[in-house]
């Protein structure tokens, strides 16, 4: 797995496209109250909300790093 992280940065492309020769699926985001079943809405809302927190943070991290800051966590 090692050897498609160092494809990746060579060929300027995610592990995942270097390994199925496509881009990731798109993921959607999840409206709370789709599903009729408790749990399953539940996990989806949880699982929108930590995919909005990272893609937040990561965004954060990287205006940090252009802007030569230090990355405090």
């Amino acid at each position: 797995m090692d050897s498609l992280f160092t494809l990746g940065r060579v060929v300027k492309m995610a592990p995942f496209e270097a390994f199925f020769g496509r881009a990731p699926p798109f993921l959607l985001d999840y409206v709370h109250g789709d599903s009729i079943i408790a749990a399953v809405d539940d996990h989806l809302s949880d699982r929108s909300f930590m995919i909005a927190t990272f893609t937040t943070k990561k965004q954060q991290i990287r205006n940090g790093i252009r802007n030569g800051n230090k990355i405090r966590f």
